[in-house]
């Protein structure tokens, strides 16, 4: 049954998710690797010394990724279901197999939930049934939170078609940023709502819209004109009886594009442009804060106004890209088309300092309809043979109308090395197929896929068509270490400059694969389901966003868990309860974990098991 989580009362017309694998499931726990973008605020359980935990060493442990193949092929099955409630609020799957399962459900008014999730936002519990089993379960739903108010005007007047949006700060790659999480626009009467908010702290802006923003440029214009009328120079009467002339010289408007004039920043509330200067509202689910007023602020932002210089090889665009220098926003970024005449403009900027990045890019073809709608837009990706090329520059804006910059090309550049193997049984590479790529740091903008290379028989391998950026540089298979300039780029990638090749990048593949597995189970020794298993490395310098030595394991049903594919080094092990998603990237959330963890340390291809009990 589906109830309403304030009254108790069925929910009608649910959307119910059932997803799930058949067949043995085994120590699956929850898989490995990062669940997210979260926070901070996880209830951290301590682990009690009476459950011994054993070290084996095995070389020849397999990672938990390869443990859900090889399930997969013996005979599991994915199985995926949708229903709605009745009018009881109620719904049944039937005939299912045996099984692991979650259950998810969504409906207008009520915030996505899924059974057993200990936050909104966080995964739930996975239901394992038995053959034969029938199972009845309540997954009570919360309405979200309601933020209304009034928009006003500099005069104190109300002011319709504002867009008003809400902010939040959560982890998003890996790292805390603001996001964006619900908007709308003021009525005729000023007013907005903003609905179905998860709870949370949230920043409210309003942004003068396109009708404030003519009415206050024409209100502009018409001053102008009374002012050349107060100072034109005044002709006699043409004739008896007639009146005196003003004359005013009247320039006609050049023939052309309009380039329109920059909009405003956005109005945090109450009443500042300056994002940190705004107060937060704290939303709760089902409850509504009223009375959030802002009074527009009418502090004008800035137009990026620029050029791009350099041929542009055949069958190509340029796409610039606006970054902000600020780590609280770097998850969001401008970008536009130059044009054939090689001119871009980038709108209503907000002050601050900013990384300008021009790459060539694949050419989007537009179809429109006589009415200029758009019907449809195909993009031809640029081959192998066309050269990449890339600008880039710095932009400060400090709040002038526009910002002139000019961008000039140049060919990118190339990383080259050698693919080493520690394995018992290293492949042929002239019969064997291996590739090596780059991966992007989370926020940067990117244009098609990434430079990729096969490693040749003698297993060196070129990348070519490299822009600058951060990057991680790895292998297809298991990579144990990717170092370039000394370095290993798996934990700490490496900037790109651009301004020279690298020819010295050494990736060594590995066939050990260390994993970390057992029980965790409760005060009375029963298996426990509802905690996150974290394991984090020991060594601060890896609290890193997206960290391949922070991760993450839900047990299964039976309390088991496993982590695999951890670097050697020593590392925290603990569970935790109500974990934000993505919240193990957070260094003050591991600070606190790490007097609660147990410490366990992880040799290369190990397979180390240990138990866990929860302490209270």
């Amino acid at each position: 049954m589906v109830t309403a989580a304030d009254t108790g009362r069925p929910v009608r017309g649910a959307q119910v998710s059932l997803n799930g694998s058949t067949g043995a499931v085994g120590a699956r726990g929850g898989g490995v690797g990062a669940s997210g973008g979260g926070g901070l605020s996880a209830n951290i359980s301590g682990f009690a010394g009476s459950i011994p935990g054993g070290v084996v060493i095995d070389n020849g442990v397999v990672s938990s990724q390869l443990l859900a193949m090889a399930q997969l092929s013996s005979g599991a099955a994915g199985v995926s279901r949708i229903i709605l409630t009745d009018a009881q609020g109620q719904f049944t799957f039937q005939r299912l197999p045996a099984g692991q399962f979650t259950i998810n459900v969504s409906k207008n008014q009520f915030l996505p939930t899924s059974y057993g999730q200990k936050r909104f936002g966080s995964p739930g519990t996975p239901i394992q049934l038995a053959d034969g089993q029938q199972l009845k379960i309540n997954v009570p739903m919360s309405r979200g939170g309601v933020v209304s108010g009034i928009v006003l005007g500099e005069d104190g007047d109300p002011q319709p078609g504002v867009r008003v949006t809400t902010w939040r700060y959560m982890m998003s790659n890996g790292a805390r940023r603001l996001v964006q999480m619900g908007g709308g626009q003021t009525d005729d009467r000023g007013a907005y709502r903003v609905f179905n908010l998860q709870p949370g702290d949230y920043l409210v802006s309003a942004t003068a819209g396109t009708d404030f923003v003519s009415s206050s440029r024409m209100m502009a214009d018409m001053q102008a004109i009374e002012q050349a009328i107060a100072k034109g120079a005044v002709d006699p009467p043409p004739a008896p009886g007639l009146p005196a002339t003003v004359a005013i010289p009247v320039v006609p408007p050049q023939p052309g594009p309009i380039d329109a004039p920059p909009g405003y920043l956005p109005t945090f509330y109450p009443n500042t442009t300056i994002r940190s200067n705004g107060s937060s509202v704290h939303v709760n689910a089902g409850e509504e804060h009223s009375g959030i007023d802002i009074q527009v602020q009418l502090v004008q932002a800035t137009n990026i106004v620029g050029s791009v210089s350099g041929g542009v090889p055949a069958g190509t665009a340029v796409e610039v890209s606006l970054m902000s220098d600020d780590p609280l926003l770097q998850n969001g970024f401008n970008s536009t088309r130059v044009s054939p005449e090689g001119k871009f403009t980038l709108r209503d900027v907000a002050p601050g300092r900013y990384t300008l990045l021009a790459q060539t890019t694949g050419v989007t073809r537009v179809i429109t309809n006589p009415a200029g709608q758009i019907v449809q837009s195909t993009t031809t990706p640029m081959t192998q043979d066309t050269p990449r090329l890339w600008g880039r520059t710095v932009v400060t804006v400090e709040g002038q109308p526009t910002v002139d910059v000019t961008l000039s090309l140049q060919p990118a550049r190339s990383i080259s090395g050698s693919v080493q193997f520690d394995m018992a049984r290293p492949p042929d590479l002239s019969r064997s197929r291996y590739m090596v790529m780059l991966s992007t740091t989370p926020g940067v903008p990117t244009m098609g896929p990434q430079p990729q290379a096969q490693v040749g028989a003698d297993g060196r391998f070129t990348l070519a068509g490299v822009i600058p950026g951060k990057y991680s540089l790895r292998g297809s298979g298991n990579t144990e270490s990717a170092i370039v300039e000394g370095q290993d780029t798996l934990d700490f990638p490496f900037e790109f400059t651009g301004e020279r090749d690298i020819s010295d990048a050494v990736i060594i593949m590995s066939d050990k694969i260390a994993s970390v597995s057992g029980t965790l189970v409760d005060a009375s020794g029963k298996p426990s389901t509802d905690y996150t298993i974290v394991a984090a490395s020991a060594d601060q310098r890896f609290w890193t966003p997206n960290s391949r030595r922070v991760v993450t394991s839900r047990p299964s049903f039976d309390g088991r868990y496993q982590i695999g594919g951890l670097p050697p080094g020593d590392y925290l092990l603990a569970a935790v309860t109500d974990l934000e998603p993505g919240g193990q990237y957070d260094p003050e959330f591991l600070k606190s974990l790490a007097g609660a963890a147990m410490r366990v340390s992880v040799a290369p291809g190990a397979r180390l098991s240990q138990d866990l009990r929860i302490a209270r």
